[in-house]
């Protein structure tokens, strides 16, 4: 079985090991942008919506959670990896709480890169599909009469209609009588 491609951003510092990720990640059939700061990457955030992102943590100018709640803030669909050289538990729980999909600890085989970010893939594949199933569920949230209308007037009275229909209350109805 083949492995999806996706559009990684790699922001890291270290010219080497970017330069090794992104080899292989390029022979692997991913598209690669890298970036050696936090400030830069979120200005490639906002140009472009990446599937993933890899994060240093120690990179210069910005902390690391300065960097994932602001990626956060451009992009809240990116997935985001954050690597580090020296890891702690509390900065892994605490990138954790604040959206990151893993937290990996420099050195390790690439291959063990890929497997996450695939698996960060079909996290950020499951929530698009709950936002598109969730729609379609609130729009099929109709009563059973099948009342039929576009316009902002009738959306407004399909919102009264879902506001009380689950109540007891009597409701009264005034308007123009007709059709």
């Amino acid at each position: 079985m083949k492995n999806e491609s996706f559009d990684i951003l790699f922001v890291d510092d270290d010219a080497d090991f970017a330069a090794g990720c992104m080899r292989w990640f390029q022979k692997n059939g991913h598209q690669v942008t890298h970036t050696t700061s936090g400030q830069d990457g979120i200005s490639q955030c906002e140009k472009r919506d990446f599937d993933i992102a890899v994060l240093d943590w120690n990179l210069p100018g910005l902390s690391g959670l300065e960097l994932v709640q602001r990626m956060r803030d451009v992009n809240p669909d990116t997935e985001i990896i954050v690597l580090t050289g020296e890891g702690t538990i509390e900065n892994a729980v605490e990138s954790m709480r604040r959206g990151v999909f893993d937290f990996l600890s420099k050195p390790f085989p690439m291959g063990e890169l890929e497997g996450r970010c695939l698996r960060a893939l079909d996290r950020r594949k499951l929530r698009k599909e709950n936002t598109q199933l969730r729609e379609v569920i609130d729009r099929n949230k109709r009563p059973v009469f099948k009342m039929i209308g576009e316009s902002e007037p009738m959306k407004k009275v399909f919102r009264l209609i879902d506001r009380v229909a689950p109540t007891d209350n009597p409701v009264l109805i005034e308007g123009e009588s007709g059709t």
